[in-house]
């Protein structure tokens, strides 16, 4: 009976070392695996960071907010207003001689008549930069608030 004891604590020792060993080889093989995916992505990333951009055209965008000036809309007193916020080239080239038309408009959605519009030139920008634009204002002959504006850049 020591004897069939004996066996089954022989058995169950090569059983476990068995097992043990299976499990440091597939931790090791998942470490290289994870290893090797992390270095594959770096890769790829730092492909695309330095290859796609200078690719791409010039892609212009912009942030910005308005505010209009105090007595505006009193029926008397003429309305101006200010935009401030920020651009950039998101592309891979610069772009040239560019412009940003603010427009102000009667009706929401930007409809109805053109309140007033104004033309900031920016000249060049250069690709992958970002650029604040401090202040642009628009000076109208109309007494009515704006109800809704937008920009075009150009260039």
């Amino acid at each position: 009976m020591a004897r069939a004891i004996t066996t089954v604590i022989a058995i169950i020792v090569i059983v476990v070392a068995l097992v043990a060993g299976l499990a440091i080889g597939y931790f090791i093989s998942s470490r290289n695996v994870v290893s090797m995916t992390t270095t594959q992505t770096s890769t790829i990333t730092d492909s695309y960071t330095n290859t796609v951009p200078q690719i791409l055209p010039a892609s212009l965008q912009g942030n910005f907010s308005d505010s209009t000036n105090f007595g505006c809309g009193n029926g008397f007193t003429s309305c101006s207003y200010t935009v401030k916020g920020a651009y950039a080239n998101l592309g891979g080239e610069d772009a040239n001689s560019v412009s940003i038309t603010f427009n102000f408009y009667s009706s929401s959605g930007d409809t109805g008549q053109l309140l007033c519009s104004t033309v900031v030139t920016l000249g060049t920008v250069s690709a992958q930069t970002i650029a604040i634009l401090p202040q642009a204002t628009c000076d109208s002959s109309h007494t009515s608030p704006a109800q809704s504006w937008d920009w075009v850049f150009s260039g």
